[in-house]
């Protein structure tokens, strides 16, 4: 028992000198997980749209297997964000930032009653310090909406290694009369009709 009390008492002590020789402050609290903007003033009843992944009036329908967004994908260049009412834009801070992994299970297009076109995502980020972004292209001659997303944290921040699960709505914008396809990194997740 008392070699137990010894080695206990060895390694506390040990736990405190590192700490004290790494210079790390034990006394303050972790930051507080980064806040999810607001969905106030979001029309909480959309149509839904027919996509690949949902039936009218549907939940999104998750894919088989968890799709991982590669932050370096080629159709980054291709989507620069032209939405200025686009709250997932990178800020000027961040853009400066390395860009993460998004783990994407889930994506729908919705239309709100006001005729502005959403898109849901539903994944997870690498930490509850990485924030999602979205960079959003005007439409092209084909009527290809093209959506960049990926992640950012401060990289002289520290984090807890676990994934952080969000459900975001994402606003595309209102579009002029016609047949749209939304494309998120590559991959194409929805069709709309816009009136």
């Amino acid at each position: 028992m008392r070699k137990k009390y010894l080695l206990l008492s060895f390694l506390i002590m040990l736990s405190a000198w590192m700490a004290a020789a790494c210079g790390a402050d034990t006394s303050q609290a972790l930051p507080p997980a980064t806040n999810v903007p607001s969905t106030e003033n979001v029309n909480t009843e959309p149509e839904t749209i027919a996509t690949p992944q949902a039936a009218k009036n549907s939940p999104p329908t998750p894919s088989p297997k968890k799709q991982e967004i590669d932050p370096n994908s080629s159709q980054k260049e291709d989507a620069h964000d032209t939405n200025t009412d686009n709250p997932f834009a990178p800020s000027f801070e961040e853009k400066s930032w390395p860009h993460g992994q998004v783990y994407l299970d889930a994506s729908e297009v919705t239309l709100t009653k006001g005729g502005e076109v959403m898109l849901r995502l539903i994944g997870s980020l690498p930490t509850p310090c990485h924030k999602l972004r979205a960079l959003i292209a005007e439409p092209d001659a084909e009527n290809k909406i093209i959506v960049n997303i990926y992640s950012v944290s401060d990289p002289s921040g520290m984090c807890v290694q676990v994934l952080a699960p969000f459900d975001e709505d994402v606003p595309l914008g209102a579009f002029e009369a016609g047949e749209y396809t939304v494309w998120v990194n590559g991959e194409q997740v929805g069709v709309f009709q816009s009136p």
